[in-house]
């Protein structure tokens, strides 16, 4: 079996012409209805998933929320990056600090973005035991919203300026 993903913008109707130019003796003896066409409406609904890993005892954690496309600019994706920084890409930031170093609640965590061409998400990753899920998953929310009510320290953002400076 095989399969071909296309993803970009593209014209529709062209590419049905080449597909079928290439591939179009290639008759396939099983339906196949497509993939969806994804946007950043189909990240609103669900934001936070939970998996339970029972050889560890331990739950994966990861929260997602729309973002920013490849077709934006360059410049809109620098704020985005900086406060992936601040909130958990690296060992200083705020959640790694407080919920690893602090606390001890995880194993790791981790903020990072993904980019399609028209839309993105930033995703929130962490593991922690199955009776800490709890109050961990209470902790990211409770720092999501001091970031977004009071904003980065200026500290935190000259160290995640630097950091981006300094590693590109």
């Amino acid at each position: 079996n095989t399969y071909l993903s296309i993803v970009g913008g593209f014209d529709t109707l062209k590419l049905k012409d080449l597909l079928n130019q290439y591939f179009g003796k290639n008759q396939s003896k099983k339906s196949f209805p497509g993939y969806p066409t994804l946007s950043n409406d189909n990240l609103s609904e669900r934001q936070a998933a939970i998996r339970y890993d029972k050889s560890l005892n331990t739950c994966n954690i990861d929260f997602s929320f729309p973002s920013i496309g490849d077709d934006k600019p360059l410049p809109m994706h620098i704020p985005q990056n900086v406060a992936n920084n601040i909130l958990g890409r690296l060992h200083s930031s705020r959640l790694y600090r407080l919920l690893r170093h602090q606390l001890g609640l995880v194993y790791y965590i981790d903020v990072a973005s993904v980019t399609y061409q028209y839309f993105g998400y930033v995703y929130i990753s962490t593991q922690a035991d199955v009776e800490k899920v709890t109050k961990v998953i209470s902790l990211i929310v409770k720092e999501l919203s001091k970031f977004l009510s009071k904003g980065p320290t200026e500290k935190e953002i000259n160290f995640a300026k630097n950091y981006r400076v300094n590693n590109v």
